[in-house]
């Protein structure tokens, strides 16, 4: 690890319930207050030499993608009350668009095949992502049943 540290906490916070507007009555306001609740997560990452457990889980690879003028899909926009959300209706549409190549790249990154990957974690964005994701990733019922079942309980 950089900085010669052998192991490192990593936290992640997420405080979405800042962006709710109290005055704003609009479908896009409660259907991000549904969507995405604060949370937050820690783990020790540590160094392949560091005496200890064998970890859990291992991270192989890692990737980003840039989608070029996607600014409108989806983000916040900055109103005098706060920050308003913004949700494209087109987010299933761009999943099914570009989810399967974006997958195969960062497989074949990390020198992995589709029969290597033991589970699949995706953003629920809603019930329609979810299937967007199943299709474009031609994903059996049972690998997204647990997020779907998440979604039909919380009113998305």
């Amino acid at each position: 690890m950089r900085g010669g540290h052998k192991a490192v906490l990593y936290v992640a916070v997420e405080l979405c319930s800042l962006t709710l507007l109290t005055d704003d009555e609009s479908a896009s306001n409660w259907v991000g207050l549904a969507l995405f609740a604060d949370g937050a997560a820690a783990a020790v990452l540590t160094a392949p030499d560091l005496d200890a457990a064998p970890p859990r889980l291992a991270l192989h690879s890692a990737r980003s993608t840039l989608i070029p003028d996607s600014e409108d899909i989806m983000g916040w926009d900055v109103v005098d009350s706060g920050l308003k959300v913004r949700f494209s209706r087109d987010i299933p549409a761009l999943v099914t668009e570009m989810m399967a190549d974006n997958v195969a790249g960062a497989l074949a990154q990390a020198g992995w095949t589709r029969d290597q990957v033991n589970f699949w974690a995706v953003h629920p964005g809603g019930v329609k992502v979810l299937e967007a994701y199943a299709g474009a990733l031609q994903l059996p019922a049972q690998a997204w049943l647990p997020a779907g079942m998440c979604c039909a309980t919380t009113a998305t």
